[in-house]
């Protein structure tokens, strides 16, 4: 079983870890590039291909169900999953679910189970510091090359490839743009219906005014 070890993900120049008041912060270790679970040789970077990704774990497989994080409606996307997986954030099993742009390893999503929300929480502030940003629904840590996003009430938390997410915004900005395409031409191209006859028309059809 795969331990996935997030330290490698938070490169020292993807998420730069700062002090959180009243605690400290545990260092980030620097890596050349972010991964996922270091663990010999069984480890994850973006980019890499769904079949690169296989060889290593050969656990993987298409999601068939809704795990929580909603997915971009793109054809480009493919979603995987490593089932019961374990994480340093909790003690329990989760899926992990790995999102490919173009077949291009772009997204990893960490799902937790029921009431570890607390406690995941607090490990990622640990982990990582302080946030960028934080509302009633997410937490997030912006970095040069990765952002993690932390949704509490979905139980998940993930990271994303800033350059390939950006690519995966303006595919879906211009899908958006077709899509709205589509529409104008459908509508030009329906007849206008016709008009409604007056009454006093419609009286006369048989001939006569009633």
């Amino acid at each position: 079983m795969l331990t996935m070890a997030l330290v490698g993900l938070a490169c020292s120049r993807a998420l730069r870890a700062e002090p959180v008041v009243g605690r400290t912060a545990a260092p980030v270790a620097a890596d050349p590039y972010p991964l996922l679970g270091r663990e010999g040789r069984r480890e994850l970077m973006f980019g890499m291909r769904v079949a690169d990704v296989r060889r290593l774990h050969p656990q993987l497989r298409v999601v068939q169900r809704p795990l929580g994080a909603v997915a971009p409606a793109l054809p480009s996307i493919a979603r995987y999953v490593l089932p019961n997986q374990t994480v340093p954030e909790h003690t329990k099993l989760s899926d992990i679910e790995l999102r490919f742009w173009d077949d291009k390893l772009w997204a990893i999503i960490v799902y937790f189970p029921e009431g570890e929300a607390e406690a995941v929480g607090a490990a990622l502030r640990v982990r990582y510091g302080r946030p960028s940003g934080a509302s009633n629904v997410s937490t997030i840590w912006r970095g040069e090359t990765v952002t993690l996003a932390f949704v509490p009430k979905q139980r998940w938390y993930g990271f994303t490839d800033n350059r390939l997410n950006q690519a995966v915004e303006t595919e879906m900005a211009e899908e958006v743009e077709r899509a709205v395409a589509r529409q104008r031409t459908a509508a030009a191209r329906t007849p206008s219906a016709a008009p409604a006859p007056s009454p006093t028309a419609a009286a006369m059809t048989d001939g006569g005014v009633r």
